[in-house]
C-alpha cells in the first residue's frame, strides 16, 4: 500500500498513516526517570542490540517536524536500530546494512514518522528503496500532515509510543508545526 501510495500523485499533500491500532502514549516523566531512554536529534541514528534488564529500552525523537524518523527491528532478538534523517541519508543507509547483516533468520518490522505536508518526498523514497532492497516489512507509517511528533520505540517489543511531554494527553491543535522548513534548517546549524 505504501510503495503504490508513493507513487500516486498528491502522495506529499496531506497526512498519510497506515497502522492496524492507534499508537499507545508514555509519559516523558516515566522514559526520563530510570534513564532507560536515548534521545536522537536530527541525522543521528543509534542502536540497541539484545535487550536487557540494565541497559537502554527506548530510542526516542522529539520535535519530528521536516526531518524522517524511522526503525527497524528485529523480533527474534529485540533489537531496534532507529535513524533520524534530514540532510543525507547516506551514512545511514551504511549502518542499516551492518545491522541487518548481523541476523541469519531475520524477523523486521519497520516504520516511518516525520515530515510535513508539501515537502518534497524524495528522501522518503530512497528509503523506500532501502526497505525493498532489504525486503522488510513495514507495520506503521505516519507521514507528511501539520503536526510535531514526538516518538519512543520501545526496544523490548517493537512498539512506538507518542510521547507525553506534560504527562498528559495532548489538546487539539497543541501539536500543530509553528516552525517554517528555514527555521528547521536554521536549529540544525
Amino acid at each position: 500500500m505504501l510503495f503504490n501510495a508513493f507513487k500516486a500523485d498528491g502522495f506529499n499533500s496531506k497526512q498519510f498513516f497506515l497502522s492496524f491500532k492507534d499508537r499507545a502514549h508514555i509519559s516523558k516523566s516515566k522514559l526520563d526517570a530510570d534513564e532507560s531512554t536515548e534521545y536522537l536529534n536530527a541525522d543521528e541514528s543509534n542502536t540497541i542490540m539484545n535487550r536487557n534488564e540494565i541497559g537502554k529500552r527506548y530510542i526516542s525523537a522529539m520535535n519530528v517536524t521536516y526531518d524522517l524518523l524511522f526503525s527497524v527491528y528485529e523480533i527474534n532478538s529485540m533489537s531496534l536500530f532507529c535513524a533520524r534523517i534530514f540532510k543525507s541519508e547516506d551514512e545511514v543507509k551504511r549502518k542499516l546494512g551492518v545491522f541487518i547483516k548481523r541476523f541469519k533468520k531475520p524477523n523486521f518490522e519497520v516504520r516511518i514518522f516525520g515530515m510535513q505536508n508539501n515537502e518534497s518526498p524524495i528522501l522518503i523514497g530512497r528509503l523506500l528503496e532501502v526497505v525493498k532492497t532489504y525486503k522488510l516489512g513495514v507495520y506503521e507509517v505516519d507521514l507528511f500532515g501539520d503536526q510535531t511528533r514526538n516518538i519512543a520505540f520501545d526496544a523490548k517489543n517493537g512498539m512506538s509510543f507518542n510521547i507525553l511531554m506534560n504527562d498528559r494527553i495532548y489538546r487539539a491543535g497543541e501539536l500543530k508545526t509553528n516552525l517554517t522548513e528555514d527555521q528547521f534548517k536554521a536549529q540544525l546549524k
